[in-house]
């Protein structure tokens, strides 16, 4: 049985059980944001919509916030916008609260052509998870994200550069992750609009990918799911030039950086909530938040907040507090 490292382990049900259940009886939003530390909430159903037959079918098919693409082009044209402004604008005008991520697609316009054009899919879940991984490498000794720049050759003006970095896992006893992320700008031209838009990884074999039908076979199919350690990966690129004097990675990254409002948020999700499922074969029917429902309820913070005091952190992530309620 594989075991989480102490920094990343959650409560089980029954630990979270030894506390005082509270209903919701009006926003389950701010309920959740309040929630007394000797207390802990009990849904009496799920929270994916009915019309999906299962949590990952919802993530696989559920609906995406996007940019307009118009607009986008244009844009781009004129040299004028970076990612976070189109996170701003789409995240602001939310029609629904229960989205499955928000997503984007590489340009198909000359001179932004590239051969990968699968649309790129962001889970706000994979993008705190991805922080909190971040948090880790720089508050636990011995822990860290080792990178090889591959940014010399010709072509990355126009492409962008190669990383190869070493991405810690959550499960002890477990050897580091290896992968490319590949077309990152990392030179302040006109192409990096173009570039930021192709950003994907190569090489990586998360388990999460693989038995859990979310990414399928990367080469097969045309959609590229970011998860939690290409996230991390990105950030330690962001972060190393970033030392050098160089923005150009963090001005045009299209990953959310959750606030400490969000963490504390997500972290009562992870800590402080429960759901009554009658689907379940288990006496009590009772089981945690799964990641669907944790994705739904990021996005009714986002609709309740707004952007900014959501996912547009100045504190840095790194430093960020993510010690758990209700864990031994």
């Amino acid at each position: 049985m594989y075991e989480k490292k102490r920094f990343f382990r959650e409560p089980i049900k029954t630990e979270i059980q030894e506390f005082h259940a509270v209903e919701v009886e009006k926003d389950l939003v701010e309920t959740i944001l309040s929630i007394a530390e000797s207390d802990y909430i009990l849904l009496p159903k799920g929270l994916v919509p009915e019309k999906y037959p299962s949590s990952w079918n919802f993530l696989r098919h559920g609906p995406f916030v996007r940019a307009g693409l118009r607009e986008r082009v244009t844009s781009f044209v004129k040299g004028a916008r970076v990612p976070v402004d189109f996170r701003i604008d789409s995240f602001g005008a939310l029609e629904s609260q229960a989205y499955a991520g928000y997503a984007y697609s590489p340009l198909t316009i000359v001179p932004y052509v590239h051969r990968d054009t699968r649309e790129r899919r962001v889970s706000l879940v994979e993008c705190l998870e991805g922080a909190r991984i971040d948090a880790y490498v720089h508050q636990v000794p011995a822990a860290h994200v080792g990178i090889e720049e591959y940014s010399r050759a010709g072509a990355v003006k126009k492409d962008g550069a190669i990383f190869h970095v070493h991405v810690p896992r959550r499960i002890k006893g477990m050897r580091r992750y290896q992968f490319n992320i590949n077309h990152v700008p990392v030179i302040d031209n006109a192409d990096k609009w173009g570039i930021a838009w192709a950003t994907m990884t190569q090489g990586h074999d998360c388990l999460r990918g693989e038995y859990l039908n979310i990414r399928f076979a990367k080469q097969d199919t045309g959609v590229f799911n970011w998860c939690a350690h290409e996230i991390a990966g990105y950030f330690a690129v962001i972060r190393t030039l970033n030392e050098r004097g160089n923005k150009v990675p963090l001005q045009m990254s299209q990953f959310a950086l959750p606030t400490p409002l969000t963490v504390d948020f997500y972290k009562r999700l992870c800590d402080s909530v429960l759901v009554h499922d009658e689907e379940l074969e288990s006496k009590d029917k009772i089981r945690k938040l799964n990641k669907a429902e944790k994705e739904i309820l990021l996005w009714g913070l986002v609709g309740k907040k707004g952007h900014h005091p959501t996912f547009f952190a100045k504190d840095k992530i790194k430093d960020y507090d993510w010690s758990l309620r209700h864990r031994e």
